[in-house]
């Protein structure tokens, strides 16, 4: 226990001696005079008041220390996944099983404190085994790393000193664990569930084929069948669509068990969103027929979307975007890169008029053609969109001719450069080109590689808006760097900086951001092609193909009839199963006439839904659409445990592995490893004792004698 003072003690001790001065001085020479031993009880008692006061007035501080001991915290990671289920032959037992050892390692490790963890695609802390569904073996995906960083994350400031984990090993979901386990703070045992021995089973392995395809324009599909003890049996093939068998092939199964490939095709007669069921005919005495069926969902559009990409040379950037472009099935691209000849290495560029949308790219350079750079802005006038990407060859004294088509223009050209990184401005926060996947962390933009900028300075049209712009060694400028516009129905985004490869090359660490710029450029084409919406309420799923466990997440918006957003609406959305049932939602309000709502995990299959928007009674708007769920095949596709993996998570961070018969040794293995040590910390309480009333009333108490013995004595 220490004192301490805000002010120097030498400040107490000099004011004290000038307390007990005063306080002998006050009762020398009173009238009537006081003498004796009255005199000194109330000189002692002025010195007493005055001296608590001084005391209080310079900050004591008294300060407790106590050490106090933190008891081991082991983490126990449970699978509840179906997978587990399937890996062990029924869920029952494996529950059993998972029961069993929990309580195998509770009764062996009485001096550590269990925190339990049930996983799936997700992970969450749990009281005990029985808590949040665990051990119902529910979850239709299998992510161990996440099991992983959520635990460590959790204890982080606990005297976390070992994971315990409990699975069959078999992810489908997230990163590989082996590369937690590479980096991970304490040793990871496993214990591993489930039979490690191979069954006899046939099953869809896989269904290849686009997830966009064309009307009238033939589908192929490639279908990886894998079976295990059933060679030389005939087995039937076939791909449907509403009950109709579109298509079908029959194979052999070869002698070795392994993976064979089937070819089907199909060619879709509709548009929209079509469902496809691939499956296998069942064989008698299969470990299970969950696996024998997988359906995949196609969206079927008219026609591609025609894109004319202009370099001005060949440019890692252009590299870049085609790489993030070519992703999209529903894009066909034609890339024409000036020479220094002066034409075109693909030959004449063609009419620009003839494209859904023009991309320029580090474009015009030196020398470009004059009267290409017209023909470009008369589409542009024409109302074909236009995406411009400035490149190290873009020579703005030639964009300047591309004038009005624009949203910006240089009003100063410099040829010096420097690096920045993105900033998002309040609009472009909101703006949907850069909505990209909610898995990103909030610091995307200035965890990427910065990007180079020039000196220019530039001037936005009027009617332009401004997404984003640049920070220059932290200080961030108001220059732009995104800026778009939409105009009489012609849209344009210009991007007035270079190096996205870099975003497209991202190293092993920065790999939670590599969807950042395939993300970004998709967003670019799709808001530059997509039609005019005056629509007054837009809701849209997050996606349109979500996979099976996944959440379904809806995003809306809703306008008045000014256009303006409207925040304090009414928004329902009924969802329409498959069946025909209605699943009614609520979207809340996220600001900015902007809403959300969260239908979470739907079974399979292809959904419609309506929204309907109100304002005081009043109808602001409808909208509907359609989305599709694909099935829960994932955990169905490995039907033993993964004892190898499970053995190198332990050997890479130091732990041991173990199977469900041989769990005893684990709280052993603890011990010897020094996995059950108390962490000693001190604990340090501070009391300000100038807010303790106490000393208050003391005072108080000290002046109400000392005034009592002076009124005793006829003093004044």
């Amino acid at each position: 226990m220490s004192l301490t003072f805000g002010l120097s003690p030498w400040i107490l001790i000099g004011l004290g001696l000038l307390a007990a001065a005063g306080a002998v001085w006050l009762y020398r020479g009173t009238v009537p005079r006081v003498e004796g031993l009255g005199r000194a009880v109330m000189s002692g008692l002025r010195f007493l008041s005055l001296g608590i006061l001084i005391f209080l007035l310079v900050e004591p501080l008294l300060t407790r220390t106590v050490e106090e001991s933190d008891p081991p915290v082991i983490a126990v990671l449970v699978d509840d996944s179906q997978s587990l289920a399937v890996a062990s032959a029924d869920s029952a037992s494996a529950a059993a099983a998972a029961t069993t050892l929990v309580e195998t390692l509770r009764s062996g490790l009485p001096d550590a404190d269990l925190r339990f963890y049930a996983f799936g695609a997700r992970a969450g802390a749990v009281a005990s085994l029985a808590d949040a569904d665990s051990g119902r073996f529910s979850q239709g995906r299998t992510d161990i790393a996440v099991a992983l960083r959520t635990a460590a994350a959790d204890l982080e400031d606990d005297n976390l000193q070992a994971v315990v984990l409990l699975s069959d090993g078999r992810y489908n979901t997230g990163q590989n664990p082996l590369h937690t386990a590479d980096r991970y703070p304490v040793p990871i045992h496993t214990v591993t569930l489930g039979d490690t021995t191979s069954r006899r089973d046939v099953q869809v392995r896989r269904v290849l084929t686009n997830e966009i395809a064309y009307r009238d324009v033939a589908l192929p599909m490639e279908v990886g069948i894998r079976h295990d003890g059933f060679g030389g049996q005939r087995v039937t093939v076939r791909v449907q669509s509403q009950g109709q068998v579109l298509d079908q092939e029959t194979l052999v199964l070869p002698v070795q068990a392994g993976e064979t490939a089937v070819q089907l095709e199909v060619v879709p007669d509709t548009t929209g969103l079509v469902r496809y069921q691939v499956s296998v005919s069942r064989s008698r005495d299969e470990f299970t027929y969950r696996n024998n069926v997988q359906n995949v969902t196609v969206r079927v559009l008219e026609s591609r979307q025609r894109i004319l990409v202009v370099a001005g040379a060949p440019d890692p950037d252009l590299t870049a975007l085609r790489m993030a472009l070519s992703e999209d099935d529903a894009m066909e691209m034609d890339v024409f890169v000036r020479s220094r000849s002066g034409g075109y290495f693909q030959g004449p560029l063609p009419d620009p008029s003839d494209y859904d949308l023009v991309v320029l790219q580090g474009y015009p350079s030196t020398g470009t053609s004059v009267a290409d750079l017209d023909r470009i802005a008369s589409a542009a006038r024409n109302n074909v969109p236009m995406l411009f990407l400035l490149g190290h060859t873009t020579d703005l004294r030639l964009m300047q001719r591309l004038g009005p088509v624009l949203p910006v223009q240089p009003r100063v050209v410099r040829t010096g450069r420097t690096e920045g990184v993105l900033t998002l401005t309040a609009a472009g926060s909101r703006h949907p080109v850069f909505a990209l996947s909610t898995d990103l962390p909030s610091d995307a933009w200035t965890s990427l590689p910065p990007l180079t900028v020039t000196d220019a300075t530039w001037q936005s049209a009027p009617d332009a808006t401004v997404l984003a712009t640049a920070s220059i060694r932290g200080v961030p400028l108001d220059d732009p760097l995104v800026v778009l516009r939409r105009r009489s129905g012609a849209r344009s985004v210009a991007v007035l900086a270079y190096g996205v490869w870099r975003w497209n090359n991202l190293p092993a660490s920065l790999e939670l951001y590599d969807p950042v710029w395939p993300g970004l450029a998709s967003n670019f084409v799709q808001w530059l092609v997509a039609p005019e919406d005056d629509r007054p309420v837009r809701v849209r799923p997050a996606q349109t193909v979500f996979e099976g466990g996944e959440r379904v997440q809806f995003f809306g918006q809703v306008y008045d009839e000014s256009a303006q957003p409207v925040s304090g609406a009414t928004v329902d959305i009924d969802v329409r199963t498959p069946d025909g049932t209605v699943l009614p939602f609520a979207m809340r309000s996220i600001g900015s006439g902007r809403y959300r709502a969260d239908a979470g995990a739907l079974p399979e299959g292809t959904y419609s839904y309506t929204v309907a928007a109100l304002q005081d009674n009043e109808e602001l708007g409808r909208d509907q659409g359609t989305f599709s769920v694909g099935a829960l095949a994932l955990e169905f596709r490995d039907t033993q445990a993964d004892a190898a993996l499970m053995r190198q998570l332990a050997l890479r961070s130091g732990g041991q592995t173990v199977f469900p018969d041989q769990v005893s040794n684990i709280p052993a293995a603890l011990r010897e490893g020094g996995d059950l040590t108390p962490r000693l910390r001190l604990e340090a309480s501070s009391i300000r004792l100038w807010h303790r009333s106490p000393f208050l009333a003391l005072v108080l108490v000290l002046l109400t004698v000392e005034w009592f013995l002076r009124k005793r004595r006829g003093l004044v």
